[in-house]
């Protein structure tokens, strides 16, 4: 939650967003002005927030982190 809270990206992976923990994480990169990143085939209830912040991508995760990773590196 510490490492949320300090974060400037907040890239969320495959996640139907079902437990609290998610949940909490996105609240506190979201308050302390984090950009959020949604990756997934499908929406999913985090899609609006990060359609509001940095975007969505709507492909699988396994194909979009390689290249995510390789462009931030």
């Amino acid at each position: 939650r510490a490492a949320a809270a300090r974060a400037a990206l907040l890239v969320i992976a495959g996640t139907a967003a079902r437990t609290n923990l998610p949940w909490q994480v996105v609240a506190l990169a979201e308050q302390n002005g984090a950009a959020i990143v949604d990756i997934d085939v499908e929406a999913n209830p985090f899609a609006e927030i990060a359609a509001e912040s940095a975007g969505a991508i709507r492909a699988p995760a396994g194909d979009v982190l390689p290249r995510l990773v390789r462009a931030l590196g």
